[in-house]
Order: C-alpha cells, then structure tokens, then sequence
C-alpha cells in the first residue's frame, strides 16, 4: 500500500498517488507547446476566414509628447502618422501614408477655420539622420487634396474647417532612425511652430479584411 506523503494524499478511504515532479515538468511543457500550437491555429484560421487574409508591412513610425496616431480609417493597423493641434489649427504628418491617401506621398495636412489665411513663408523641413551631423532640406509644396468623390465633397462642405495639403517633394529614403523639424505655419498671422517629431522604420503584422 501507497503510504501518504508530498506526493500521495487520502480520498475517502483510498490514497491516490500524486505524479512525480519529473513527471509534472513534461506535462507543462507539453501544455506549454500546445498553448503555442493553439496560438499559431487561431491566427491561421483567423487568416483563411472568406474576406480576411494577414500581412505584413513595414512603416515608418513617428512620435513626439502630445500628439496622436493615425491609422488607416478602415482597418485598426500599424501608426502611420500623426495628428497634434496648435491655436485651433489642426496637423497631420505622415512620411509613408499607406492606408491614410489613396496617394503615396508624404505630406502635411493643415485643418483651419474657413476664414483663416494659411501659408508657409518657408515651405522647408529638416530631417536629421541618427548619427549624422548633415541636415537634410526637404521642400514641401501645396498640392490637391488626395481623397475625392461626391461623398468626400459634401462632408468637406460641412465642415467648419478648410483643408491644405502640402506633400514632401524631394524626401529622402526613410532607412534610419532620425528627427524631422517642420517649417512654421503661420494663420492669420500668428506663427505656429510644429513640435520636433522622431521618426524609425517599423515592421507590423496584422489582418485585413478583403472588403476593406
């Protein structure tokens, strides 16, 4: 008879032996594998429903304290850009648009007052590679506003803010991390500087509905 100790302990008038330590260390480790396993199984199923397929991509993503990030309006993806408001004037910066434009340029959004005169005395930025000690001058120019059609038009007309487009010309490839500093935007004469914004490229995996 099995005498009760660490391992073995009464049940009724029985004694039920427990497992030996060994033995407990292969049980979660096969638990261990098959939680992985399972993982793995959700993401594929995930991945082969009709309408979903995953994808992976990579970003440039970018950052400073006090703004928000922008994602593509259809899917909840990788940070693409980035939104901050100065003076009731709104922002948005994005160096790799992706699902944001249905165009491929970066660019500068600027969102102000229907009455308010926008410009940019000095449509130039400055982007400084980590590790360098060149400045590197990208020049922006105005340019149509990427989402069109009948729907986008009404919404722009509603709205109670008039919208700019400013796309980065001559940006170069986004390969290291670095810094970018914005020209002043100035409305109805009041300067509105950008804050400094830290940029990396990123990678990012997700899924996508075919709809979307």
């Amino acid at each position: 008879m099995a005498r009760p100790g660490n391992d073995a302990r009464h049940r009724g008038n029985s004694i039920v032996a427990g497992r030996s330590t060994r033995s407990l260390d292969i049980m979660a480790k096969h638990r261990a594998s098959a939680r992985i396993a399972s993982g793995f199984l959700i993401v594929l199923i995930a991945g082969t429903l009709p309408g979903c397929f995953p994808y992976v991509t990579s970003y440039v993503y970018l950052d400073s304290p006090g703004v928000t990030y922008k994602r593509s309006p259809c899917q909840d993806g990788a940070p693409v850009g980035v939104a901050y408001e100065k003076s009731g004037v709104r922002f948005e910066v994005t160096l790799e648009p992706h699902g944001l434009s249905p165009l491929k340029q970066a660019y500068l959004k600027v969102r102000a007052p229907r009455s308010a005169a926008i410009s940019i005395p000095e449509p130039t930025a400055v982007i400084t590679f980590r590790g360098q000690d060149k400045l590197t001058s990208v020049h922006l120019q105005a340019a149509p506003l990427d989402w069109q059609g009948p729907y986008v038009e009404e919404m722009r007309r509603k709205s109670l803010l008039a919208e700019y487009r400013f796309v980065f010309s001559d940006l170069p490839a986004i390969d290291s991390p670095g810094t970018l500093k914005l020209p002043v935007v100035v409305a109805d004469g009041a300067a509105l500087e950008s804050p400094v914004l830290t940029f990396e490229r990123r990678s990012y995996a997700g899924i996508v509905p075919l709809n979307c």
